[in-house]
């Protein structure tokens, strides 16, 4: 398998990722809407503490992101 598609592999991964924060994010819109972008953080802090799963799955794709995002810039 050549860098070419070890490349078009991540940005796939990463376009997957996206989608999922999307959608966790859309079935929990009472903790986002309402909120400036700049409190987003907050907004995942509060839906932690009662559905602490949907959480993480947000945390876990934004950390996967951030890591595929610099091995695509690297390679």
């Amino acid at each position: 398998m050549g860098l070419k598609s070890i490349v078009l592999i991540v940005i796939f991964m990463m376009v997957l990722q996206g989608i999922a924060i999307a959608i966790v994010t859309r079935l929990n819109k009472e903790y986002f809407d309402g909120r400036p972008v700049s409190e987003y953080n907050l907004a995942i802090n509060d839906l932690s503490k009662l559905k602490p799963y949907s959480a993480l799955i947000i945390r876990s794709c934004y950390a996967a992101f951030l890591i595929e995002f610099f091995f695509a810039v690297n390679s």
